[in-house]
């Protein structure tokens, strides 16, 4: 297939913990459940396979291919951070204020920029969207008072600049819901940005790879009228792609992790729940998991700042490559359509991301691949 081989590890852990499984969600004493498909391999946000079709007991391996198109060489990152602002989150928050310099000393030599919103959502659609505006459906927040209102960060600021203007935004007066919904904040920023009057719509790039980030110590928790679409991590995925089909996307999260029962029952700290949702949707987009409960976040801030400054290198796609023939190595290629064409090498599969040694040059590519599609996909959400 002309492409390198990739940690099977790392690879194997992805589509474990992506499978399908029944979350059980009890925070800030919200009851419910939701399950989780495949993360990427519900049959109805695939897209449509292009040729050959390989059946198996347990559903089908199909075809797919991704056009992209380079126009310049790749710089640019916008990160989302989603911060939760529910009553427990005082020392999560300042523990991000504090360290946040070591994330954005890791993003020299690239055009960024840096926004912040909260995991409060709308309860429902039609909910007014003022009465929620400050905590905030997935509006951008103002960062500081200046005149006209600055709504973000970017390498045009001085670090010393940016370090203030992101530590007094983050640590949040209100009290935000005790829903915290990460995954919908993020698909409601997005949605927000299509408004070309909205805020949002200032902040988020065509042509910027875009890097996420999830601060807290909750599942995310929809409310107990059930499960809204914009919940479920691989819808969020298949919006990211509908909007900005080339753009490459990773999901990063500060969490409690899965079965990390320490962090959880943490002294004096308030941790809810096992963040299960968005260790799947990092994993799945080769993120970095991180813990709620380090006392310094300096360290894992550094590493996810150095993963979203590598994210300009990659190219996303709908699904988690497989290996229909178990060779070890993902059914995936890449061509660069010249003429006549040429097949790349120097990359590896993460997820369902493509890491390319070097940023890809201008110019149009072809990417095929195989994914795995379960003969029974889980009913999806109804809202």
């Amino acid at each position: 297939m002309g492409i390198n081989r990739y940690n099977m590890i790392r690879y194997s852990g992805v589509v474990a913990v992506a499978m399908a499984v029944v979350v059980s969600f009890q925070n800030c004493g919200q009851a419910g459940q939701i399950a989780e498909v495949q993360l990427l391999e519900s049959v109805a946000n695939l897209p449509t396979p292009d040729g050959e079709v390989i059946t198996t007991p347990n559903g089908s391996y199909r075809d797919f291919s991704k056009a992209v198109n380079i126009k310049a060489t790749q710089d640019t990152l916008d990160v989302l951070v989603v911060v939760d602002n529910s009553g427990s989150m005082s020392f999560e928050q300042s523990n991000m204020a504090t360290r946040f310099a070591s994330f954005l000393t890791q993003l020299r030599g690239l055009n960024w920029r840096v926004a912040i919103t909260t995991t409060h959502v709308a309860d429902t659609d039609s909910e007014t969207i003022n009465e929620v505006n400050n905590v905030a459906d997935g509006k951008i927040l103002r960062m500081g008072t200046a005149d006209p209102a600055k709504h973000f960060i970017s390498s045009a600021d001085s670090l010393m600049e940016a370090q203030a203007l992101f530590s007094s935004t983050i640590q949040r007066r209100e009290t935000g819901s005790g829903n915290e919904q990460g995954i919908r904040a993020t698909y409601r920023a997005l949605e927000r940005a299509r408004d070309t009057n909205s805020v949002n719509s200032t902040f988020f790039r065509n042509d910027a790879a875009l890097s996420v980030i999830v601060v807290s110590d909750a599942n995310e928790t929809p409310y107990s009228r059930g499960v809204n679409r914009r919940n479920l991590p691989e819808n969020l995925l298949a919006y990211v792609t509908q909007i900005f089909p080339a753009k490459a996307f990773s999901f990063h999260s500060v969490i409690v992790r899965n079965n990390d029962t320490d962090c959880l029952r943490f002294p004096n700290s308030g941790n809810e729940g096992f963040g299960t949702s968005y260790q799947s949707l990092s994993l799945g987009t080769s993120g970095i998991v991180g813990s709620v409960c380090e006392l310094d976040y300096g360290t894992q801030l550094a590493q996810i700042g150095q993963s979203s400054a590598e994210l300009v290198k990659n190219v996303s796609l709908e699904c988690l490559p497989s290996d229909s023939d178990n060779n070890k190595i993902p059914d995936v290629k890449i061509v660069n359509n010249l003429n006549p064409a040429v097949e790349l090498q120097g990359y590896k599969v993460e997820g369902n991301q493509l890491q390319f040694d070097v940023p890809l040059a201008a110019g149009d590519y072809t990417v095929s691949y195989k994914c795995f599609v379960p003969a029974t996909t889980p009913a999806a959400a109804v809202q």
